[in-house]
């Protein structure tokens, strides 16, 4: 897509027919690459007079470079056609977020440069969810090159399976290899129980509002 937007002689007008957030998200990201040509998204469609145009450039001003340039690995960690998404968390109080933060900004924004996560950034398992939008990240901060040179997807959170490569969702044992190692502590089972029967008496102790009847 924007492979084709750089062959185009400059200055000139373009306009990309899309339906898909992604799209906008990487012409955002890569807007500053085109600093003469007037960028537009074409959303939408006639029949139902839904039909739109998105001015990227213009837009791209608006939000400043700084923020720009962090949506693409803001759009890879929160959820893309190729990410997975946090479940129940969305994108919009997240981006509120980042729009207030400088330092959240310049970190998205690194997404994608470099092969290698710093671990004084992140933990572990931040890491290893950064990994999986780094790799995408680093596609779309070269859209508008024709080949361009991505890190190694089997190392930043891919597998590649059946000539595939497909999220590595899961390290270890999915499941106990046992199943003695899935059954609780006879101890554990014995606390519980001990613990229920004291919850059920104290229930049932009087409590000086019963009404009991002179024999």
């Amino acid at each position: 897509m924007l492979v084709h937007v750089a062959s185009i002689p400059c200055p000139a007008t373009v306009v990309i027919r899309t339906s898909d957030t992604d799209v906008l998200v990487i012409a955002l990201g890569n807007s500053s690459k085109f600093p003469d040509c007037q960028l537009y998204l074409e959303v939408g469609h006639k029949r139902n007079n839904t039909l739109r145009f998105i001015d990227i450039t213009s837009l791209s001003m608006k939000l400043g470079s700084t923020l720009c340039k962090a949506l693409s690995g803001f759009h890879a960690f929160t959820g893309s056609d190729y990410t997975p998404a946090f479940s129940y968390k969305g994108k919009v109080r997240p981006l509120k977020i980042l729009e207030k933060n400088d330092k959240y900004m310049e970190a998205f924004g690194l997404l994608g440069s470099s092969e290698s996560l710093s671990t004084a950034l992140v933990s572990d398992i931040e890491e290893f969810v950064c990994e999986i939008a780094n790799c995408i990240c680093s596609i779309w901060n070269h859209a508008n090159e024709k080949k361009p040179s991505i890190f190694n997807p089997e190392k930043n959170g891919w597998i590649l399976r059946d000539n595939k490569f497909t999220p590595n969702w899961f390290i270890g044992e999915l499941t106990p290899p046992t199943l003695q190692d899935m059954l609780a502590p006879e101890e554990v089972i014995d606390s519980e129980d001990d613990e229920d029967t004291t919850s059920h008496c104290e229930e049932n102790e009087f409590d000086g509002d019963s009404t009991f009847e002179d024999e």
